[in-house]
C-alpha cells in the first residue's frame, strides 16, 4: 500500500477507538520488522526518523527504501519525520516524500514557537502533508535533542488550545508526564490535565516517551483522546540486546535476531493500543 498522511491515519484510529503506534527507527533492519508486525495487526502504523539518523543513511535513500517496502503491505503507512529542528530539515523531507513531519519548536518561547510551526503547517499542508507539533517539554534524550527534568514543562491547557488554533496543525504532542528514554521507578501520568487538554480541543493528541508506560496508562490516555503513541527507547534496547548475542561468525544470523526482537516489541505495542475499550 502506498504511503498516507498522518491525518488520514489518525481518522482511522478515531474511528476505531485506538491509537496509532509509532516506531522510531534507528537501523535499517528496524523497517521490515515494523512492517511485519503491522501487517500481522492490519493496522496503521507510523514509521518515524529523527534527523541525525537521517543525515546517516540518506534521506532520499531512506524514503525511497521504505516506501518499496510499503507498498508490498496492505496497511496504511505513514512515514514521518520526528522531532524537526529546523526549517532545512523539514522542507528537505518534505521534498524527498514524507508524508507527515513533526515540528519541534517548544524550546521557543510560545509567541516564537506558534509563528515558527505555522509557517511549517502553511508550506506541509501546501503539498499535501500532515503537520505534528509540540507544547510543552518533555523530559530527557530524543536523538540529539536533551531536556533536563528541571527544563520540563507540562502542556498549559489554555496555550494548548490557542496553538492548536494559531497553527493549523493535525495533531499536538503534549507533556503530562511521560519521559524521552528510560524511566527511573513508575512513570506517573497527570490524567487530569490530559481531561482538561481533551476538552478544549479536537485535533488528536500524542504521547512521546512511552516506552516504559504501562498498558493501563495507556489505555486510560486513550480514553482521554490521545490517538497516537511514539516509542522508541524498547526498540533500540530490544537492537542493543540482540546485537550483544550475535556470533561474530555468523552476522546475518545476529540480523535476523534483531528483526525478531523489534518485531515481537512492536507487536506487543500496537496489540495494546489496538485492545477493545471498555
Amino acid at each position: 500500500m502506498s504511503l498516507v498522511t498522518l491525518k488520514e491515519a489518525l481518522e482511522l484510529a478515531d474511528r476505531t477507538q485506538s491509537a496509532l503506534g509509532a516506531f522510531n527507527v534507528n537501523a535499517w533492519e528496524m523497517i521490515p520488522a515494523m512492517l511485519r508486525a503491522g501487517e500481522l495487526a492490519q493496522v496503521p502504523i507510523v514509521i518515524q526518523a529523527q534527523w541525525p539518523f537521517l543525515q546517516h543513511v540518506g534521506v532520499d535513500l531512506f524514503v525511497e527504501h521504505t516506501r518499496f517496502l510499503a507498498e508490498k503491505t496492505s496497511i496504511p503507512i505513514v512515514l514521518q519525520l520526528d522531532h524537526a529542528k529546523e526549517w532545512d530539515q523539514v522542507m528537505c523531507c518534505l521534498r524527498a516524500g514524507f508524508s507527515s513531519v513533526m515540528m519541534d519548536a517548544s524550546d521557543l518561547p510560545y509567541a516564537e514557537n506558534i509563528a515558527v510551526v505555522a509557517d511549517v503547517v502553511r508550506a506541509a499542508h501546501g503539498m499535501g502533508v500532515s503537520v505534528e507539533s509540540e507544547l510543552g517539554k518533555v523530559a530527557g534524550r530524543e536523538g540529539d535533542i536533551v531536556v533536563s527534568a528541571t527544563e520540563a514543562t507540562f502542556t498549559d491547557p489554555d496555550e494548548a488550545a490557542n496553538f492548536v488554533k494559531q497553527t493549523g496543525i493535525d495533531a499536538l504532542a503534549v507533556s503530562v508526564g511521560t519521559v524521552h528514554g528510560a524511566y527511573h521507578g513508575e512513570p506517573k501520568l497527570d490524567f487530569e490535565r490530559l481531561a482538561r487538554i481533551k476538552d478544549l480541543m479536537q485535533v488528536p493528541l500524542v504521547l512521546h516517551g512511552a516506552s516504559g508506560v504501562s498498558a493501563d496508562a495507556l489505555q486510560s490516555a486513550m480514553r482521554l483522546g490521545v490517538r497516537k503513541v511514539n516509542f522508541a527507547t524498547e526498540l533500540k534496547q530490544a537492537w542493543s540486546e540482540a546485537m550483544r548475542r550475535t556470533d561474530g561468525d555468523d552476522p546475518l544470523a545476529g540480523l535476523r535476531s534483531v528483526e525478531d526482537d523489534v518485531q515481537h516489541v512492536v507487536e506487543e505495542k500496537l496489540a495494546i493500543l489496538n485492545r477493545r475499550q471498555a
